[in-house]
């Protein structure tokens, strides 16, 4: 009976091999649960989802996942027949995969490959209503009286176009006043015209914007015909171009060059879509000068690959909106 019992406590001993404490003999310090974070989410709490690819293959993303998301908190299978991904985890873990999966899967980039393409970008304008004027600020002084309604009709005769007129007394008798004009003229010749109509003033101040841009027409520059018609249409018969660039690029690629006065910026991305690009597009002014530029126009524009593209826009210079389009024509490149 002794020696059963003995054979029962050594079993019961090796049933369980570790000690229910760590350290030294005699110690009582505990060891630690098992943390919360190895645990795999509850099933109820996971959903299922089947990815299918365009151009990635479904093994190669699938260990690109695993080294982003912890086994313990997805299950990853992978179909190599169908190039299908299986994924089974947490909702707020799948938006992450799926996220992750929407990037990764594009066209691979094949520089050697890459479409070549020749784009000419045209930019049209309508001319300004007083093409040769340019925008001045004079400051006149006098003691004589004159109505506001007079000093219009003098500008007119003048060839002045007034678009502020500020006339204020510098007395209550206004026996001294000073007259602020602001507008547009073709020359000095105008403004002094303009004084000596005025009895008894003087020219207190005068200055002239030298930076508004009125770009001059660009000869030999004509877009196709039928692509001439339709911005006529749209812009109506007068508008011209000023300015032009042509030039290979490789698709995807980028160009940066000087158009007209301004400086045009273009990124050709590869889309989904065999046949389709992604254009985005910039023209900012001041680009040679080191000042801050400003932007006239920014798009993104997804086209066929050989298909024009036309983006209107209204620039505006010192108070002066001009209407003009940008044209983009791209061709496939011949081979040299």
């Amino acid at each position: 009976m002794r020696t059963r019992t003995l054979l029962i406590i050594s079993i019961a001993m090796l049933s369980f091999p570790a000690p229910l404490y760590a350290g030294e003999p005699g110690s009582t310090e505990k060891l630690p649960a098992p943390a919360e974070y190895l645990q795999a989410p509850p099933e109820s709490t996971r959903e299922m989802k089947v990815f299918a690819f365009d151009y990635q293959e479904a093994g190669r993303l699938a260990e690109t996942i695993r080294m982003l998301v912890p086994s313990r908190e997805a299950t990853i299978a992978v179909d190599q027949v169908a190039n299908h991904l299986i994924v089974a985890t947490r909702p707020d873990r799948m938006k992450q995969i799926e996220r992750v999966i929407r990037e990764l899967d594009v066209r691979p980039v094949d520089e050697a490959n890459a479409a070549q393409m020749l784009y000419r970008i045209y930019m049209l304008e309508l001319p300004p209503e007083h093409e040769n004027f340019k925008p001045f600020a004079m400051v006149l002084e006098g003691t004589g009286h004159m109505t506001s309604a007079q000093l219009l009709s003098i500008a007119q005769e003048a060839g002045i176009q007034i678009e502020s007129l500020s006339h204020e007394p510098e007395d209550e008798t206004w026996q001294k006043w000073e007259l602020v004009i602001e507008g547009r003229a073709a020359s000095n010749e105008a403004a002094r015209q303009m004084l000596e109509q005025i009895p008894e003033s003087r020219m207190k101040e005068l200055r002239w914007d030298n930076e508004t841009v009125v770009p001059p027409a660009i000869q030999g520059a004509t877009l196709p015909s039928q692509l001439g018609q339709h911005i006529h249409q749209l812009l109506g018969p007068s508008a011209r171009t000023v300015g032009y660039w042509f030039g290979n690029l490789s698709v995807p690629g980028k160009a940066r060059a000087p158009i007209g006065p301004w400086l045009f910026d273009m990124e050709v991305n590869g889309s989904t879509q065999e046949d389709q690009v992604e254009l985005e597009i910039r023209v900012e002014s001041d680009w040679q000068s080191g000042d801050t530029a400003w932007q006239i126009l920014g798009n993104t524009v997804r086209s066929h690959i050989t298909k024009p593209v036309i983006i209107g826009y209204n620039r505006e210079s010192h108070g002066t909106r001009t209407m003009g389009a940008l044209v983009i024509v791209p061709q496939e490149s011949p081979a040299l």
